[in-house]
């Protein structure tokens, strides 16, 4: 049976200050812990490939696979592979969508998000205009626009 939702330890008495409502203390039963994606993908953007490449190009291959079937050549080169794959390319927790920016929002628009954000954040302290927060804002408007109609 599981205990999600399930109400536990009820106890009723008392009341609140002079209302004629009673008090009920009581215990809700989660479910546990939500269970967190332990994905984890090869970071290509950290990988260092010189390395991964002396590793595997230091293998003699020729001497190593000339007594061998194809099947025991496969398993070596795959044992090789794999074991240069571990050592140069590191591995890395899976991005969950919630974190991604979309296609359009490159770097240059999230500066400018920024700075819309800072001068409002003057606007409100007093140090800048509203004239000047407005010119910031269209601007960025304008750019995340033109960029969101290149990417189509």
């Amino acid at each position: 049976m599981s205990k999600e939702g399930l109400v536990e330890y009820v106890k009723a008495g008392g009341s609140l200050s002079c209302s004629d409502h009673e008090m009920v203390e009581f215990r809700i039963l989660g479910g546990g812990s939500t269970t967190m994606s332990r994905i984890k993908t090869l970071d290509f953007k950290r990988a260092n490939f010189d390395l991964f490449k002396d590793l595997l190009g230091g293998i003699l291959w020729v001497r190593a696979l000339e007594v061998r079937g194809v099947q025991e050549s496969w398993s070596l080169f795959k044992h090789h592979f794999v074991h240069a794959q571990d050592w140069y390319i590191p591995l890395s927790k899976k991005s969950s969508t919630g974190g991604r920016r979309p296609a359009w929002m490159s770097k240059e628009i999230l500066v400018e998000l920024r700075c819309k954000r800072n001068v409002y954040g003057m606007c409100k302290e007093g140090q800048a205009t509203w004239e000047e927060y407005r010119n910031v804002a269209s601007t960025c408007r304008d750019t995340t626009r033109k960029a969101q109609v290149h990417l189509e």
